[in-house]
Parts: structure tokens; sequence; C-alpha cells
């Protein structure tokens, strides 16, 4: 809508939380601690200058009235005529201010979370109680503990918001639709640390550490309710041989449970990309021309086609492609998902050299396999899935839904009822499997009458990432991957150097560099890009940001702070190939930075 101005989304938010608790000694080997939190946020979001398709259509309905004037055909509401054909002899728009005013509407979303926490822990060291090693100074320590967690969240939509399909407003994508959920969980959980060796020939110090967790969930929402359990645990190990050296391993358990939008969000349509096939199109099923008018035919034949729903004689007469490649995406919570599973093994070392007062270097191998994961069948997987047939290809297929005029994306109705598009609701049917490399390096000096100076490095370097959307599937591998199937960017390579400077003013100074390495877009022909020489279309550059950051303290109780994160104001970059997911506006502002930001805070203690 270039006469009405560009889209306009504003957010406002404000989160709160407070906490009490109460710590001390039970006697000489035992203490306890209790505590309880409440938080919360409220955010609102307003959307302007989208388009109201009803409104859009009663102004393209143009009539002339007795004195030869265009008017709108359906004069309800105020209807001003949207005349985008007629231009004057200077080329000037016909479209008034007022027209642009009439199709253009807001839309108001806000939002609410509520938490409640509160547990408490027994710790105690047995060493007193003869529960220790003969070969160790100190024995067994460990901590008993509960913990309740509650967890509320709701959102309201205005009434145009919630209109589905993209019949509402236009910015959203989709309906934006109410929601109401609360989670519970109560927990129990135990933890224990017992050294074996220690002051030995070749063990400084040797030990073992384990912790358990039980946890019951209980969830509702929508009138529905569901209850699981889940179970916990780490096992891991330490050698020192000598003091300067440290060897660690870890084995352990952990869990994702459902949220309350996995669980509860409604059946809704968004958008989606698709990938161009070999004649330049999206739809493998669909037809059109070229730049120079000839005919494109369809990429899939007629009997592919049939099976995502295509008719003989749609496909016969053609059905038209989306330019844009996006396409309708059925999305929707599941009331009776579980909770995802992570195994990880890591095992790694740590120097700290005596020769080197204040350096440590930490390098670790981290092997993650996560199962019953929480996932969707992508739409492209469906899609491509459904055309190729043979066994299993009925999953693929039972997820497209063609709408009455044999597309996926022109209008929101299937011709057998329901909504029209490719659908990815939620399912524990994905696995996912990681593994890299963590390399941290600490190092800290004094530098006399000037103060201290800390650097910190961590880095990650990721050897492998790879998804199976559903049993079954091929794997998707997604290191040094951006979009398609893989989403978010996950980058071979990506550092945070983070350096403190503390002057004997009680100011500190804080610099920190931020690396995100260079993606690829998924399932690129590298040969075939380099001969096109689309960079925007076909990669994600690196990026690299400082941040700067100043920490004062005025007293023992009043402490200032205040900084700019991209200091330098990079821009973020760019590609047509982002989607509406995990992406906006061309990147990945979860990613990168898409513009100076500035903060500024007060600490104050009584």
């Amino acid at each position: 809508n270039v006469e009405g101005g560009p889209r306009i989304s504003s957010f406002d938010n404000s989160a709160w939380r407070s906490i009490i608790g109460v710590r001390g000694d039970i006697n000489a080997d035992f203490a306890f601690d209790l505590f309880g939190q409440y938080s919360g946020t409220r955010g609102t979001r307003i959307s302007q200058r989208d388009l109201n398709f009803n409104r859009v259509q009663q102004a393209l309905f143009i009539v002339e009235d007795a004195n030869g004037n265009a008017v709108c055909r359906d004069s309800s509401g105020g209807c001003v005529p949207w005349n985008i054909f007629e231009r004057g002899a200077d080329g000037s728009t016909a479209v008034t201010t007022a027209a642009t005013d009439f199709i253009q509407g807001v839309g108001i979303v806000t939002g609410e979370t509520e938490q409640l926490v509160f547990g408490g822990t027994i710790e105690g060291d047995l060493t007193g109680y003869k529960l220790k090693s003969p070969f160790a100074d100190t024995g067994l320590s460990g901590l008993v503990g509960f913990e309740y967690r509650e967890d509320k969240l709701t959102r309201l939509a205005d009434d145009i918001s919630q209109i589905p399909g993209g019949q509402g407003l236009t910015g959203t994508g989709g309906a934006t639709l109410p929601i109401a959920g609360e989670i519970r969980v109560d927990e129990l959980f135990v933890e224990a640390s017992m050294p074996l060796v220690t002051g030995k020939q070749f063990a400084e110090e040797l030990g073992l550490q384990a912790g358990y967790r039980y946890s019951n969930y209980t969830t509702e929402g929508n009138g529905v309710s569901n209850s699981f359990t889940a179970d916990t645990w780490f096992v891991g190990a330490s050698w020192s041989p000598v003091q300067d050296v440290r060897f660690r391993a870890n084995v352990s358990r952990a869990i994702r449970a459902p949220n309350v939008f996995d669980l509860y969000v409604g059946i809704n349509t968004g958008l989606t990309d698709l990938s161009t096939g070999a004649n330049g199109l999206f739809d493998p099923c669909a037809s059109g021309v070229d730049d120079d008018g000839n005919p494109i035919a369809p990429a899939a034949s007629a009997e592919a086609c049939a099976r995502t729903g295509l008719s003989a004689a749609d496909y016969a007469a053609g059905i038209e492609d989306n330019p844009a490649g996006q396409f309708n995406l059925i999305t929707g919570g599941n009331p009776n998902l579980g909770a995802e599973k992570g195994d990880t093994t890591t095992f790694g070392v740590i120097y700290t050299p005596s020769q080197v007062e204040g350096l440590s270097i930490a390098i670790d191998y981290f092997d993650i396999e996560v199962s019953n994961a929480i996932g969707t069948i992508p739409a492209q997987a469906s899609l491509d899935g459904c055309l190729a047939g043979g066994a299993g290809s009925g999953t693929f297929c039972n997820n497209i839904q063609r709408d009455t005029a044999g597309t996926l994306w022109l209008t929101n109705d299937a011709p057998g009822g329901g909504l029209a598009g490719i659908n990815a609701q939620n399912a524990n049917i994905a696995s996912l499997t990681t593994k890299g490399i963590d390399i941290n390096i600490k190092y800290s000096v004094d530098v006399g009458q000037w103060g201290s100076v800390n650097v910190d490095y961590a880095s990650t370097l990721l050897d492998e990432l790879d998804t199976v959307p559903f049993a079954g599937a091929a794997a998707i591998e997604c290191v040094d991957a951006y979009a398609g199937q893989c989403g978010l960017p996950s980058p071979e390579y990506r550092h945070r150097l983070f350096a403190t400077w503390m002057t004997p003013l009680d100011l500190a100074v804080s610099l920190s560099w931020r690396h995100i390495g260079e993606t690829t877009l998924f399932g690129l022909d590298k040969a075939a890009a380099a001969q096109r020489n689309e960079r925007m279309d076909d990669y994600l550059e690196a990026r690299d940001y400082l941040d700067l950051a100043l920490n004062y303290n005025i007293n023992e109780n009043i402490a200032l702070r205040a900084g700019a994160n991209n200091v330098l104001a990079k821009d973020a970059p760019l590609s047509t190939n982002v989607g509406t997911g995990t992406g906006n506006n061309n990147t990945y502002p979860g990613l990168f930075d898409t513009s100076r930001f500035l903060f500024a805070g007060v600490t104050v203690r009584f």
C-alpha cells in the first residue's frame, strides 16, 4: 500500500519479579534454604497501516453515481473508493488519503504471563558421619530439595486480528488467536558429590558427582487437561592428575516440557516458503509463463499432483503459482504433548597453568541427542514426499489440502471443508543430534595503579546439527545452513570475546566482540550459485558486533550502568529466502542485531 505508507508495529512490554527467602544453619554439618518467587510480564502489540481485506474488497467494487462520480457499490461504514488503476495526466495517483484511511486497520493484541515458584533444599557434609573414601580427605556431600512451579499465559486479540487466513490484517500473516493455559509441576530432587582420592600422586583429586529429579506435570487449557511425569539425572566424574590439569566427563538426561503455546495455541494459517523447482516455479503442480511469454509446464506429473489433491481438470487448465513463494501453513497446538528428552555426553579438560597466574583454558566436546521432540513435518518435506509417492507417502499427502482454486495460497477454504494449505501441527515426532566443541579461555591480570583487566573468550565449533522431522525421514543437515528446512542460521563457528577493565575509580568498562559466522542457503547448489552470482539469495554473510558497557558504583548501595550493543550500527545480513517463521524483514532478528541498542539503568540496595 504505497500511498498509505509502510506498515508499523509497536511493542510495549513490561516485566516484574519479587523474591523472598530465608537460609540458615541447622547445625555444623547441615544448612537449609527456603524461597518463594512471583513474577509476571505484560505486553501489547499494535499493528498500524495494515490492510483490512474486507474493506479492501468493499473499496474496490466501484460504480458511478448519478453524477458520474466513482463511489463504492456498498457505501456502508463510510466506504471511500480505492481507485488503484486511474492516474492523472501527470502520472499522479488517484488514490486519496481518505481511501487509504478507510482500507487500513489497527490490530491490537495483548498478552500476560504469571509465574509462581517456591521450594527449598537441605544440604550437608557427611564427612563427620564416616561416609568417606579412605583415600580422600573429605567425604560425601549433597542436598535434597523440592520445588513447585506454576506458569500461566493468556493472550487476547481484537476481532480484526482474529480473522483467519489472511482475510484480516495482511501484516500478521494469519489469524492471531486468543490463548489461555496453565502448567503446574511438582518436583523432588537429590544431588551428591563424593571425592574418591585426594592428594595422591597422579590423583590430586578424583571424584564422582550424581543427581536425580522427579517431575510431575499437570497442564490445563481450552477445557482440556493432561498430566505426565518425567525423570532427569546426571552422572559425572572429574580427575586432576596434577594441580594444573583437570579432566571431566558427564552423562545426563534432560527434558523440555511443552509450554502453553505448544499445547493450546489454536488452529491457524500462516505463511511458509517453498523452494523453486526445475521450472523456476515454487509449486511443482503450477504452470505459468516466462519473461518472454513462453508457457511453463508443471514440474510434476498429473499423477503426482493428483496425490496432492489437484484435480485432472485443474492440472490441465493450469493453476497459479505464488510469485513470492509463500504458501498457507496450517499450524496449531496439541494438548496431548509430552516432554522432549535430551541425552548429553560431554568430556573435556581444564588447564590452569601455575606458571601463568589468572589463566584458565577449558575445552569440552559435546554430543547431544534429543528424542520425542516437539516438531512438525516441514511443509517442503510434506509436499516433496507426497509428490514422490511410494510407501509412507500417505502421511505426507494427508498434510496437503488445496483450496477451491487448486492452489495452496489463493483462498483459505478447502473444497472438502477445513483450512487450505500444508498442515504442520505440533506433535512429539522429531529428533535432533548435535556435536561440537566448546572453548572457553579466561585471563585476568593486575595492571597496578590502573586496576585490573579480565578477558573471557567463549566459542563454539559446530560439527554436526541434524534434525529428523519424523520417524523414517532422512536427516536434515543444518551445519553452515539457514532457511528452508533449517530455519535459524547455524554457523560452523561463532564466538564472544568479553574484556573488562576494572578501573581504580569504581568504574568498570566492558567491551565485547561477537562474531557470527557465514551460513549458506539450505539445499544450495554452490556451483550454480557461483554462476548466478546472487550472494544475497545464497548466503548470509558473517557479522561482527562490538558492544560497550559502563558500570559505576556511586557507593555500596547505588550502582549505575549504561552502554550500547552494536556500537558501530552494523546492518544485519539480508536474504530474500528468510521467510516469516524465525525470520522477519529479510533477516533473523533473533540472531543478528538490526540496529544500535542503547540502554541505561540504576540499581539501589536498601
